[in-house]
């Protein structure tokens, strides 16, 4: 039975937590796979949803924010009083993580993931552009604009890697790569998504008789930045991510997927916590963490997550008609 699309972003987020739990480094690869996942769904979401609507752009992006933001900001707000409360750290220049954007630039990250919810926003403010420009018709389009792509992340790598610059352009051809799934209608097979993932585990295992083992080891020295390698090695699962986001969704996986993004919001700071109270967990310790994050989650997911996100919509309409009254 195929894995739904919402059991997929439940996965990539599990792996994200086993990543801050052991010292097995998957986290950035499951996080560039969002990111390649965030493309094809947000630039179909603008499509199918927003394109058509009174206040297109700032409706989108108000509900886009929102929907990131809410969450984010009630999840950092407990956690800086967590660590103040039971840990006894408390630095006030935490608080700059709060409005989100910036955070992969300054690093106060609070949430351990922080960073990478900066660069989807980043994203969301293309979103407008890049769907105009993907769905516009053109034979060499799509060449074109994947070439560009590629000519970006490097760049963007470099302003990372020597300015300390940590922006979209290095992750821009992971959601181009998403994006243009939906805009050029690809339907690849399974059996091209199960090859894609035989390739992208061989790749993993070649890796590791290499020096570049260092890469999966969070406890050593990179012989580079990982990113390079995550962002590049993800982009061979682009036929199974094209054919995961096909597949049939019930309300129950999309409820699994919506879960994630608590699981992921909430993992960090619990994981820090006890491991500072237990002095250090054993392995057992780590299971019964992992084991326990999806029903902690649960609670930000039903008491805050739900109820907010049932007013978004409204709330981002009424929004961008009173921007566009004062405007």
């Amino acid at each position: 039975m195929p894995i739904g699309p919402g059991q997929f972003r439940l996965f990539l987020a599990l792996c994200v937590c086993v990543s801050h739990l052991s010292r097995v480094n998957i986290g950035e690869t499951a996080v560039c796979l969002f990111f390649m996942l965030s493309g094809y769904w947000v630039v179909r979401m603008y499509h199918e949803k927003y394109a058509n609507l009174q206040f297109p752009n700032a409706t989108f992006l108000i509900s886009r924010f929102l929907r990131i933001w809410l969450l984010y900001s009630v999840c950092t707000v407990v956690s800086i009083a967590a660590f103040a409360i039971i840990l006894g750290r408390y630095n006030p220049s935490n608080w700059i993580a709060l409005p989100l954007l910036g955070t992969a630039a300054h690093g106060r990250d609070v949430l351990g993931i922080s960073w990478s919810l900066d660069i989807e926003v980043q994203f969301y403010l293309t979103v407008p552009f890049l769907a105009s420009l993907l769905l516009s018709p053109g034979n060499t389009r799509n060449s074109v604009i994947l070439v560009t792509a590629c000519a970006l992340t490097v760049l963007g790598w470099f302003l990372a890697d020597n300015y300390g610059i940590d922006v979209l352009l290095a992750y821009i051809v992971l959601f181009l790569a998403g994006a243009l799934s939906y805009t050029s209608q690809l339907k690849p097979s399974g059996r091209a998504a199960i090859v894609s993932a035989i390739v992208f585990v061989l790749i993993g295992l070649l890796a590791l008789q290499t020096p570049l083992a260092a890469l999966f080891d969070r406890t050593q020295a990179n012989p580079f930045n990982d990113r390079w390698f995550s962002v590049v090695w993800v982009l061979v699962l682009a036929p199974l991510v094209h054919w995961n986001v096909r597949q049939s969704s019930s309300p129950f996986d999309r409820k699994l997927g919506d879960l994630s993004y608590s699981i992921y919001l909430v993992h960090y700071p619990l994981y820090s916590i006890a491991d500072h109270q237990l002095g250090g967990a054993n392995p057992v310790e780590k299971l019964a963490l992992l084991a326990a994050t999806m029903p902690i989650a649960l609670i930000p997911y039903l008491l805050v997550d739900r109820p907010l996100d049932r007013r978004r919509e409204a709330l981002s309409k009424y929004i961008a008609r009173r921007l566009h009254r004062f405007g």
